[in-house]
């Protein structure tokens, strides 16, 4: 007798048999432009076709176009991808990636983890991140621990930004808009032919809104940003790169009420040296990185149970990398990293400050990949990775991937195999009181199983993925942290667009999420079943580019402690812009439109509608 497992299974098909057939009208990719290059699915610049993980490229044209500022607000449409933010601007904002933990998705900028060592799950927290100098965003799902090793089960955020060549280039905006919002950003590209840098710097403030449901005072906020890039060519055969930024956040709250405000500090720094050699005219690159970042918070909350607290999280990491190319399509790649977090938390629980965590944890690893490639159509690749942690041992993960070419048809099929793998964190092994130094490694695996088609000569495509993850050994709180937890999710994430016209462009989302707690047969909070985004982008006249942002999420379960429903909603953003001369712009947008009440998070509000307008220039 079948199962409820098979009648789910038989939904999810029938479910993704419907979206399959969704008329071409509003059907494409996930970028109808395809990128040239994905880099985040092999660690080296890959022709997207040839890749059989699921990714999705977000270019930083299309982040300014449509005048986002925070960066966040970015993913907003990318298949597989929820967000959840406690408030507006300056609030609390985290993403699951397929159903899996805020911790469980790995975030790079410039190559370099950001995942803060001294949150209790190693999440990354977006709320300080203004979308300033970015060139693309690639957004890589399914456990990929095989390549990146551990925070990387659910998927991989990967930030690049701008690098500068050519001419001397500036740019400068302007803005302001609702709730006495001020928003200003400048950057510089240039360089050789050798040579190039790019620095960019944006400042925003706003008086916000009340963020808690059952307070009236706005919650303001303060972000600053700055990040930069250069890179040099010493010889033919040597490159040095560098990156860099910080991303300051300071915010204040009211509560549930407290007559006294609440105040935060986000500070986050980073920076990355790479040294590239080329070696038997090419055939093989080896490079030599060294990264550091620091994360650093501290609240002052007069009327919570803690008055002061502060968190510094620091991740130092050396690692070797070389790639041997076999032939034209096939790539041998061997790499080895010595990785260092720290996690120090400081509490004043009102009679002077206690160290309540002051830990350092090493990690040695060891990993291979081996992309092989076949009369031009059939593209695999083979990954492992084996991870040492001086606290606790070994684990070993892998990943199989592979995509298939039928050129006559214009179809790409695609397909991905991975396990996962995620270490206690530093707060979860030694945090007094709560903290456990027996856990175990959360472990996962995880496939998926797509097709892409392209129609008529590729102004249209559409591609449907089917996924499904299983998670054991999770880590959950119960009086102090314990190996207990077991998890499914499954699903089918649709990605369509369609350009009918030239200067017309529309796209669109849809992902279907099952989630369940084996344990106790419950869906996991805040995973909504049903999400979709619809987006236009119509360069109406040379000089008038018109544009929109439609998005629906499902009802969603708030808290495993509850039985509480964050209720559906709908909601869409326009923007427009008018190029007065060649080089200065005017643009303004309307987020929230039709002033949709909503959360994101239960009992956090989000704002209304909003306008907001400025100015553009480059030189």
């Amino acid at each position: 007798m079948p199962n409820r497992h098979h009648h789910r299974f038989r939904s999810l098909l029938h479910a993704g048999a419907a979206l399959a057939a969704l008329s071409p009208a509003i059907a494409v990719a996930q970028v109808l432009e395809a990128p040239e290059v994905v880099v985040s699915a092999t660690r080296i610049e890959t022709p997207p076709e040839q890749v059989g993980s699921s990714v999705t490229v977000i270019d930083g044209r299309d982040i300014e176009r449509r005048g986002k500022s925070q960066l966040l607000d970015a993913l907003q449409s990318v298949p597989g991808v929820t967000i959840t933010r406690n408030g507006g601007v300056g609030a609390i904002s985290q993403i699951r990636v397929r159903g899996a933990d805020p911790g469980q998705t790995q975030v790079l900028i410039d190559g370099v983890q950001v995942n803060d060592p001294s949150s209790n799950d190693n999440s990354f927290n977006f709320d300080a991140l203004l979308a300033t100098g970015i060139d693309r965003i690639e957004v890589l799902r399914g456990p990929q621990s095989a390549l990146y090793g551990n925070d990387a089960m659910g998927g991989v955020v990967d930030i690049v930004t701008s690098r500068g060549r050519g001419p001397l280039s500036v740019t400068a905006l302007a803005e302001a808009g609702s709730h006495r919002t001020y928003r200003g950003a400048a950057g510089v590209t240039g360089g050789t032919e050798r040579a190039g840098y790019a620095l960019n710097g944006a400042y925003l403030r706003t008086d916000g809104i009340s963020r808690v449901t059952d307070t009236t005072e706005d919650d303001g906020a303060k972000q600053r940003a700055l990040t930069g890039k250069a890179g040099v060519d010493l010889t033919e055969t040597w490159t040095v790169d560098v990156a860099g930024g910080i991303f300051d956040l300071r915010s204040a709250y009211d509560g549930y009420g407290a007559d006294a405000p609440y105040f935060g500090k986000h500070v986050l720094r980073y920076g990355k040296v790479d040294n590239t050699v080329l070696l038997f005219d090419g055939r093989m690159e080896t490079i030599l990185s060294v990264s550091v970042v620091d994360t650093s918070r501290s609240y002052d909350e007069p009327g919570g149970f803690i008055p002061r607290s502060n968190y510094d999280g620091t991740r130092s990491t050396l690692e070797y990398r070389t790639n041997i190319h076999v032939d034209e399509d096939d790539t041998l790649t061997l790499g080895a990293q010595r990785k260092l977090e720290t996690a120090r938390i400081v509490s004043d629980y009102g009679s002077g400050p206690t160290v309540d965590v002051d830990r350092t944890v090493g990690t040695n690893a060891f990993y291979g990949q081996y992309l092989f490639g076949y009369d031009d159509r059939l593209f695999l690749t083979f990954g492992a990775r084996h991870d040492d942690n001086e606290d606790f041992g070994t684990e070993n993960t892998v990943r199989v991937t592979a995509a298939y070419l039928v050129k006559e048809s214009g179809t790409t099929l695609r397909g991905s195999l991975g396990t996962g793998a995620k270490a206690p964190t530093v707060y979860q092994l030694y945090a007094p009181y709560y903290g456990n130094a027996n856990l175990r490694t959360e472990q996962s695996v995880g496939a998926d199983l797509g097709v892409e088609q392209a129609f008529w000569g590729k102004r249209a495509t559409a591609g449907v993925t089917g996924f499904w993850n299983r998670f054991e050994d999770l880590i959950a709180f119960d009086d102090h942290y314990v190996n207990i937890a077991r998890a499914r999710t499954m699903g089918v994430e649709v990605a369509v667009g369609y350009r009918p016209i030239d200067g017309l462009r529309l796209t669109g989302s849809y992902t279907y999420l099952s989630s369940e707690d084996l344990d106790t047969g419950r869906v996991l909070p805040r995973r909504p079943r049903h999400t979709a985004a619809f987006g236009a982008d119509w360069q109406a006249t040379e000089r008038l580019n018109v544009g929109g942002d439609l998005r629906f999420v499902g009802p969603q379960l708030d808290s495993n402690f509850s039985n509480q429903d964050n209720a559906a909603y709908t909601v869409l953003d326009a923007n427009l812009s008018y190029a007065l001369t060649e080089g200065v712009a005017v643009f303004g947008r309307i987020e929230n439109l039709f002033n949709a009440d909503y959360q994101e998070s239960l009992q956090y509000d989000a704002p209304g509608r909003s306008f907001f307008a400025g100015v553009r220039a480059t030189f």
